[in-house]
């Protein structure tokens, strides 16, 4: 994306497509890196307040007389906080990796599927549904 033909010569038609092949690389080179730039700034701005949230939550939880009920609000929006820093996170690997994902790996979605159901099991049950699951692993 960086290299450009920059081509000498008569003003001619070749001449013409090259430099306008150029400018073309160099508008999407800017916008590529202003996208880049603002999913950075953008993933920043979000860490602050996703720190702040995680700090009163836990301070929440490590009260010993708050009620049960409040203990697993807790848990549930601690939990939600932290797959919304894994997203923030995600989002600077991304911006800093040139909008290429460099660390690839499998995810099983069994794993996913469980921690959902777990962080939902009580409001569920509150509200008289109720589920039944064999996990093979």
């Amino acid at each position: 994306m960086h290299r450009r033909i920059e081509m000498d010569g008569p003003d001619d038609e070749l001449k013409e497509l090259a430099d306008t092949f150029d400018e073309m690389l160099e508008r999407l080179d800017r916008s590529f890196e202003s996208q880049r730039k603002f999913v950075a700034n953008a993933s920043h701005e979000l860490r602050t307040p996703l720190a702040i949230n995680r700090t009163l939550l836990e301070v929440q939880l490590s009260d010993p007389s708050s009620s049960p009920d409040l203990q697993q609000l807790g848990k549930t929006l601690l939990a939600t906080n932290e797959r919304s820093e894994q997203l923030v996170e995600g989002l600077l690997l991304l911006a800093r990796s040139d909008n290429e994902l460099v660390d690839r790996r499998p995810v099983d979605l069994a794993v996913v599927a469980r921690q959902a159901l777990e962080q939902t099991r009580t409001e569920a049950a509150d509200r008289g549904c109720g589920w039944t699951a064999s996990w093979s692993r």
